[in-house]
Formats: C-alpha cells, sequence, structure tokens
C-alpha cells in the first residue's frame, strides 16, 4: 500500500496523468494531479459524457467534466482503454490478443513521446494548467461563498 507521502511525491514527478473515467469521468485524482503540476490524459468521450449516461438507470454524471471542458490537458480521441489494461481486472474475459490492437489509446505514448521531446512546451502547458486551475477553482469557491452568504441573508432560496 502507498502512503500519502509516496502518493503525492509520485504526483510531484510526474509530468502526466491518466485519468480514465470510472463510474463518472470527474474525480479526486484530477484536482490532485492539476494541484501537483501534472497535465491531465483523458479522452473525448470521457470530456464530454459520463460513460454510463447513455444507458438509462445506469450511475454516471452527463456532463461531469464542464468545468473541465476548456482546461489545457491532452484529450485522446479513444473510446475505451485497451482490453490488455482491463483484462487483468477481471472486467473481461480472455479473447484473442488481436482485439487490444483495435483501440485508440494506443495513441497515448506517441502523445506522450511527442509532447516530451518539447520541454519549454510543457513546460509552457503546466503554467497554463497551473493557472487554468488557480482562476477555475477561484471561482467555484466565490460562488459557493455567495450562495452561501446569500442563503444566510434569505436569498439563496
Amino acid at each position: 500500500q502507498t502512503t500519502t507521502e509516496e502518493y503525492m511525491r509520485v504526483l510531484l514527478d510526474s509530468v502526466f496523468t491518466v485519468s480514465p473515467a470510472g463510474h463518472n469521468p470527474e474525480c479526486f485524482r484530477m484536482y490532485e494531479a492539476v494541484e501537483a503540476g501534472s497535465i491531465l490524459i483523458t479522452t473525448r468521450d470521457d470530456l464530454v459524457s459520463a460513460p454510463d449516461a447513455s444507458r438509462e438507470g445506469a450511475p454516471g454524471c452527463p456532463d461531469a467534466l464542464a468545468l473541465w471542458s476548456d482546461a489545457p490537458m491532452v484529450v485522446l480521441d479513444s473510446v475505451s482503454p485497451p482490453l490488455d489494461f482491463i483484462r487483468p481486472c477481471g472486467l473481461l474475459p480472455n479473447t484473442d490478443a488481436r482485439e487490444s490492437k483495435n483501440t485508440k489509446w494506443d495513441e497515448l505514448y506517441p502523445e506522450v513521446e511527442r509532447r516530451m521531446s518539447d520541454p519549454a512546451g510543457l513546460d509552457a502547458m503546466q503554467r497554463r494548467s497551473a493557472e487554468w486551475y488557480g482562476r477555475m477553482m477561484g471561482g467555484t469557491v466565490g460562488e459557493l461563498e455567495d450562495f452561501l452568504l446569500g442563503s444566510f441573508a434569505g436569498e439563496g432560496r
């Protein structure tokens, strides 16, 4: 098991953080990673909708990442993770290994490699990400404060 200090060190040492969606695309990992200066990597599908939101009665939160739509991050055109990635977790039965080659998550490594070859571009993206996060969190906290103060004054109902 990883300690909190080890986890924080990994985030602080990470240039990128891969953030695939679970039941909901938004999770604490995104906030922690960006706060630590890591560049998020997600998929276009996760950015625009929750994976289970299309099935009636399924868990999920449509537009969960609406606040993140203008964040400086790497967005892959992927639809689903490679089968080799999720099969060991017991989520899929063993099938022909050729299936794992049919995913657009294959663009992850070339995209990271391309970006790593441009250190100045990475530094600029990390700066833009930190600036964006500060503005987003400042605005969110401001809205919450306004709501709470209005509620106590009888205006927020």
